[in-house]
């Protein structure tokens, strides 16, 4: 796996050299034009008890400063600088492909929009390391404004909902539920673990998803490989949730719409399938009934929009024509 020209190393260091014989683990941030919830997950990562780990902020094309702040504050990090934004799924493609050229044993993909419990790594290794067909490996995630409430405890397919929805969703974390390390259909992306042998096998993000349901697409493919995806739960992690996008935004339900019927015809069955349409068109028809709100109107384009982009299978990075359409 090498760097493709589009990508610049900026610095480079070690993090933490010691831990000798123990797995060494690359953590891969994104970031684009999110300076303070990444200096702030920065900070977390930096108290990290795990001793052979290494941080990778890959930036992707940011304008605020990003880069060159990020080196002033944290010299140990190595930051990677795309020369566009490359979406979540190249992004982060970017930082797995540095970390496996450069020894890693394992990656953890992390939202810059998180902070970390200081265990978070011995706690997916305890897991990664005593299931021997684990291939992708999630946290538990909490509200970042509400700490002891559950935002995701590991994904479930459910065909009558046409998603994959959040297990444990809006629980409280009382310590006793969803402690336990479960087989899940899926896990966010916003805090995995994965084994380099795994990505050797299975391959990176499908690069066409951009933003949205690259996670569950690699979750899936890796499952069709053999492998489990499992929920860790003492692997914690606190999300602001939706901070890239600042809520459903246009953009978002553009992605949302053209990527989750991709993800579908990728990896669901005729019939799991029209439950998942099913719930497109519910969704829709929803929009139309209120269209006298302009807010729905927008919605109703930006989903006419995704539709349209994946019938004519036009994916990767939305075209100028739909960002300007959508007031993105």
């Amino acid at each position: 796996m090498r760097l493709g020209r589009r990508e610049r190393v900026k610095s480079v260091s070690n993090n933490v050299t010691s831990g000798v014989g123990k797995p060494k683990i690359d953590i891969i941030i994104l970031n684009w034009n999110g300076l303070q919830d990444t200096l702030e997950c920065l900070r977390s990562v930096r108290q990290s008890t795990y001793e052979n780990f290494r941080v990778t902020v890959v930036d992707n094309g940011s304008t605020d400063n990003s880069v060159e702040i990020i080196q002033l504050r944290f010299p140990e990090v190595i930051v990677i600088q795309n020369r566009k934004n490359l979406g979540f799924a190249e992004g982060n493609n970017v930082g797995i492909r540095y970390a496996f050229n450069h020894g890693a044993d394992y990656v953890m993909i992390l939202n810059n929009d998180t902070v970390v419990a200081p265990n978070i790594l011995s706690a997916f290794l305890d897991v990664a390391e005593n299931y021997s067909s684990a291939g992708i490996l999630g946290a538990k995630i909490l509200f970042y404004t509400e700490p002891e409430r559950v935002w995701f405890a590991g994904g479930k397919w459910v065909s009558k909902e046409g998603e994959c929805i959040h297990l444990g969703w809006g629980e409280e974390d009382d310590g006793s539920s969803f402690e336990a390390v479960t087989e899940v259909e899926c896990v966010s992306g916003c805090a995995m673990l994965v084994k380099k042998s795994v990505v050797k096998d299975v391959g990176l993000f499908a690069p066409e998803f951009y933003l949205t349901f690259e996670d569950t697409d690699w979750c899936f493919r890796v499952r069709r490989q053999g492998y489990q995806c499992l929920y860790a739960p003492k692997a914690r992690v606190w999300h602001k949730v939706s901070a890239t996008f600042g809520g459903k935004t246009p953009i978002y339900t553009y992605y949302f719409e053209r990527n989750r019927l991709l993800w579908a015809q990728r990896n669901l069955s005729v019939f799991q399938r029209l439950w998942v349409y099913k719930r497109a068109l519910r969704e829709f028809a929803y929009y139309v009934m209120h269209l006298h709100d302009q807010g729905s109107k927008v919605q109703c384009v930006a989903k006419l929009l995704g539709l349209r982009d994946y019938l004519m299978g036009k994916f990767g990075e939305a075209s100028k024509m739909v960002v300007k359409r959508l007031g993105a």
